[in-house]
């Protein structure tokens, strides 16, 4: 499929091998909606039936599909003890032209909140790196317990529909000869690639886990992966990747100086994430690079005075706290390979206003943003656009057999008060009920001429509570809503109800 219009080609460096990687990570995603038990057979023949079908066009090549590639490990689906959903899957896949080997990793299931939870944002703690391994690495390698978690998890993953192995027994059953391996993922799985193969060049040779000989290879490339460890962990993975030895030349650049292809773009925010300073710069005192990152799409300066002040406390109280939760621990992004930077991002879509802009407007401006850039641009960026989720023209070659979202209904139906009158000078409390209201992430109430709101409470899904105190000069009716963004990145608004306001 040809690429998107709005980008230009694709990177030549390393280009074959990251559309063809690309692909196989994001075929990692079919079927993570499915809730029945034992999904994976269903999930073997999707993307069985999908991998012809996905296509790119390497740089001066004729377009090509993933039809000689077929899975020879897996794939195995894990779900947490009490999750609804899958919370990782991976698999092998084997090239029938090249013999060649991808691990593909799968990333966070959106539809999983305990996947985000356990898998995604568990960073504030740090475990020793190496794990599970009498390997020695430099003293304070540490990677963040989320990595941690995945990690053994997908050490431990046994393959119920193609082997009956564990990963490390199975790549076992076929070193016997030299292969060549490359370990991929996006997002979550881009993170969890790296350390894998870490993990497998750090065992190589020991005959009791894989490849006692020793002489087969081992590469990365990692799709908007986050950070998985602390500095000393990045500086001691950089180095081990550049010593490895190169896989073949017609399965890799050999003019990169290493086995690890970091692959950013520079509009995607997710490979900024948990190094503390990108959330907030604590020398200026103000939000860290990632909030910079769309330039003057989204820019915040331009809000206005009002707004300016809920944009100041937003990184005062929120910003400044998360970053330095992370800044702590020191995570640090391995390093690109030589003649490689983030590629280029395009803008998604119509920035929100320069003027006259409302922070929830921003701030889910932004969100959408983000969520877009993180899952779009790849695919567009390398000519790939079948992978996408699809829209009502161009379906998506991937079944993630995952529901649509529930509409989002927001309304509001009465508000009390309490004392009955809302008098000049006096402070009442209002019970605003309604339906719908826990959607919101940050929600307010509309702003009116002569209410003054405080002591904002959502007390539950039903009902909002809120202090308020009259600066009228006559009697009066104002409209009250409440308004904010959406887990979704929407913003919405309920509908306004009329209430009295008495001057005496």
């Amino acid at each position: 499929m040809s690429n998107s219009s709005n980008y230009p080609a694709p990177p030549v460096l390393n280009c074959e091998q990251r559309q063809i990687m690309l692909g196989l990570a994001y075929l990692a995603y079919t079927g993570e909606g499915i809730t029945t038990p034992s999904p994976e057979t269903q999930i073997k023949q999707e993307i069985t039936t999908a991998l012809p079908l996905v296509t790119y066009t390497p740089p001066g090549g004729t377009i090509s599909n993933l039809g000689n590639w077929h899975i020879v490990w897996g794939p195995v689906a894990y779900t947490v003890p009490g999750s609804a959903m899958q919370d990782n899957l991976m698999y092998v896949a084997q090239n029938g032209t090249t013999s060649q080997y991808a691990i593909a990793i799968r990333g966070t299931n959106f539809a999983s909140e305990v996947d985000w939870l356990l898998e995604d944002f568990n960073v504030i703690n740090t475990m020793n790196w190496p794990l599970n391994t009498t390997k020695s690495s430099p003293s304070g390698a540490k990677i963040n317990e989320s990595a941690s978690i995945d990690m053994n998890i997908l050490l431990s993953m046994v393959d119920s529909v193609t082997t009956t192995k564990t990963l490390q027994d199975y790549l076992l059953t076929i070193t016997s000869s030299e292969i060549n391996i490359c370990v991929t993922g996006h997002r979550l799985g881009g993170m969890l690639s790296s350390t894998l193969a870490l993990n497998l060049l750090e065992t190589q040779g020991d005959k009791s886990i894989w490849d006692a000989s020793g002489l087969s290879t081992v590469c990365f490339i990692s799709f908007a992966g986050p950070t998985a460890g602390n500095n000393t962990f990045a500086t001691y993975s950089n180095s081990v990747f550049a010593n490895a030895k190169r896989p073949p030349a017609e399965l890799w650049d050999v003019t990169m100086n290493t086995n690890g292809d970091v692959v950013s773009c520079s509009y995607d925010i997710a490979p900024m994430a948990y190094t503390g300073t990108n959330i907030y710069n604590f020398q200026m005192g103000s939000a860290g690079a990632m909030f910079s990152i769309y330039q003057d799409n989204i820019n915040f300066a331009n809000l206005t005075y009002g707004e300016k002040d809920e944009w100041s406390i937003f990184q005062e109280y929120i910003l400044s706290k998360l970053g330095g939760l992370t800044n702590y621990q020191q995570y640090t992004s391995l390093a690109l390979a030589n003649n490689l930077s983030a590629i280029l991002g395009v803008f998604n879509g119509t920035p929100p206003p320069s003027s006259s802009g409302k922070f929830t407007e921003y701030l889910a401006a932004f969100m959408s943003q983000a969520v877009w850039q993180h899952s779009n641009s790849y695919p567009n960026i390398f000519g790939m656009q079948d992978t996408l989720l699809g829209t009502t023209t161009q379906p998506s070659v991937i079944n993630r057999n995952v529901p649509p979202p529930a509409p989002i209904a927001i309304s509001l139906s009465s508000i009390a008060s309490n004392p009955s009158e809302i008098k000049r000078d006096h402070t009442v409390v209002l019970t605003l009920t309604g339906s719908g209201f826990s959607s919101f992430v940050s929600p307010k109430m509309i702003p009116t001429e002569h209410l003054l709101f405080s002591d904002f409470v959502l007390v539950n899904d039903t009902t909002i509570t809120v202090t308020v105190k009259v600066s009228a000069t006559a009697d009066d009716t104002e409209n009250i809503g409440v308004e904010g963004f959406t887990g979704v990145g929407q913003v919405s608004r309920t509908q306004e109800l009329p209430i009295t306001v008495h001057f005496f």
